[in-house]
């Protein structure tokens, strides 16, 4: 296990600092970004009609899509080119760890599942009613609902940090999964308080009906760059986004300029 992946304690009162960072590193590719979700979005969609397995297919699909955005993330804060083909290589080498998690995430989420169906009022009103359980199960689909699961999932297993320890280093689950929960031990009030932010606001997005769709096509990447952030400033000591080079800079002011 790498010893300069140490984790260090960092303050409550960073968490708005992490905000504004994954805000400002979101919109120095939103392309890129944008394009991202909108495949999964795709993918998640396609998932929907593939027999018994649609929900650990989208689980899947979330891990994947969680380590693609955090290399990308890694990419536009070092202002690096060509970020999908080292994600892909990463994705590659971590496929099994993630079929892994995503079996025992939905493992979690069936005993969930069952547990409110017994909590569920039933109450037969006909032929078409559908049994509790049933109904538990309807409410978790692919799309950004599978997103909040995997979420949720994340921080039931206290590991906040486990996605972009895969995504950004050659470490085994086991290695990746220690040092999440090494670094989870020492910022557990931190995390929980970073980490349910967006979580309310998925809850949000998922009563705005109308709109739910769109929203998540950026929240989605967002929540991704913002937990990159967040492991950046506990393992690598760094709270700011690196500054984006000069000529980069200047030629933001010469489109501005322009419109």
């Amino acid at each position: 296990m790498p010893e300069c992946l140490e984790p260090e304690r960092v303050s409550i009162r960073d968490i708005p600092g992490w905000a504004t960072e994954s805000w400002n590193l979101l919109w120095r590719r939103p392309l890129m970004f944008f394009a991202a979700s909108i495949v999964y979005h795709l993918l998640a969609l396609a998932a929907r009609s593939i027999p018994y397995l649609s929900l650990l297919v989208s689980i899947l699909l979330c891990h994947i899509l969680l380590l693609l955005l955090i290399r990308l993330a890694e990419s536009a804060d070092l202002t690096r080119t060509g970020g999908f083909f080292p994600a892909y290589a990463t994705i590659r080498k971590a496929i099994l760890s993630l079929l892994a998690l995503s079996v025992l995430y939905l493992c979690i989420f069936m005993a969930a599942a069952v547990v409110a169906a017994l909590l569920l009022p039933h109450e037969p009103s006909g032929e078409t009613a559908s049994p509790p359980l049933a109904a538990a199960l309807g409410w978790i689909g692919p799309g950004e609902v599978a997103f909040m699961i995997l979420f949720m999932g994340i921080i039931v297993t206290s590991g906040w940090f486990l996605a972009p320890l895969l995504a950004l280093h050659e470490l085994g689950t086991r290695d990746a999964r220690a040092l999440a929960r090494r670094a989870f031990n020492r910022n557990d009030i931190v995390i929980l308080v970073a980490s349910n932010m967006p979580f309310f606001a998925i809850l949000a997005l998922a009563a705005l009906s109308e709109l739910s769709l769109l929203l998540s096509l950026g929240i989605v990447p967002l929540f991704a760059i913002y937990q990159y952030v967040s492991y950046r400033h506990v393992f690598l000591g760094r709270k700011q986004n690196q500054p984006l080079p000069a000529r980069s800079t200047a030629g933001r002011a010469a489109q501005t300029a322009l419109h």
